[in-house]
């Protein structure tokens, strides 16, 4: 039983057996490596990218969430190494939701994620490509808000609005949230939205096949993540 660079548990079974199916034996003088400190950040990115892209997708045509693309994605990220792949049998971690609601706020939170953690170690990232993905991540969270604070609104008037409004009121404000969401939504569905969106998930699919490293990324994780970390922290404490 040793440790994989994520710090999971890997049970390396008989000498010469390999834990990666798929990969070929191992000698009994194979170890694993001290993670990179592109490695730690490449799995952490990788873990918010795939909760945003599973959850941010639209739901097949028999809008059971199961669509195609969802299990392509699926598919195609369960080739990735292990140390960069989200942990299996956890998936409210990264899972796909089945309500739409919530699947705009997971999608909301991993953008969040994501761009703390880019902002945090930019020093690791090509700047241009760190500052363009970050941006795109705020504008699309920023369109998303307005779909989850009226998902809110409504969730709120049904709940309270009858202890103190009387019905009639109670049913003419909801309609108004409604025609509201329909209008956010149908924004949302636009052309120009629609293919900025497109360029999103492109840049996304960039974060769990590999971010775009500078050479320091290369270096042992915790003599470079951990100064990072520090002065995120004082930055914080400053505030």
């Amino acid at each position: 039983m040793t440790n994989d660079p994520s710090g999971e548990h890997v049970d390396e079974g008989p000498a010469g057996s390999s834990p990666v199916p798929g990969e070929g034996p191992r000698s009994a003088d194979d170890t694993i490596p001290d993670p990179t400190a592109g490695m730690v950040l490449h799995r952490v990115l990788a873990l918010s990218a795939r909760t945003f892209l599973l959850n941010d997708l639209d739901d097949g045509p028999d809008g059971d969430g199961s669509s195609g693309a969802v299990d392509a994605l699926t598919l195609a990220m369960d080739t990735r190494p292990l140390w960069a792949r989200t942990a299996e049998g956890v998936p409210e971690r990264g899972g796909r939701r089945t309500e739409q609601t919530e699947r705009v706020h997971q999608s909301r939170v991993a953008m969040r994620r994501i761009r703390a953690n880019l902002r945090t170690f930019r020093l690791l990232l090509d700047p241009g490509w760190g500052t363009s993905l970050r941006a795109e991540l705020a504008w699309y969270g920023d369109e998303l808000g307005r779909s989850r604070d009226l998902d809110l609104l409504a969730d709120v008037v049904a709940e309270r609005g009858p202890e103190v409004l009387d019905p009639g009121e109670t049913a003419r404000l909801l309609a108004v949230v409604d025609w509201r969401r329909q209008e956010v939504a149908a924004h949302l569905s636009g052309e120009e939205v629609v293919a900025r969106r497109v360029r999103l998930t492109g840049q996304m699919m960039e974060l769990w096949e590999g971010p775009a490293f500078k050479p320091k990324a290369d270096r042992p994780a915790t003599d470079v993540l951990r100064p990072m970390l520090r002065r995120a922290w004082h930055d914080l404490r400053g505030a």
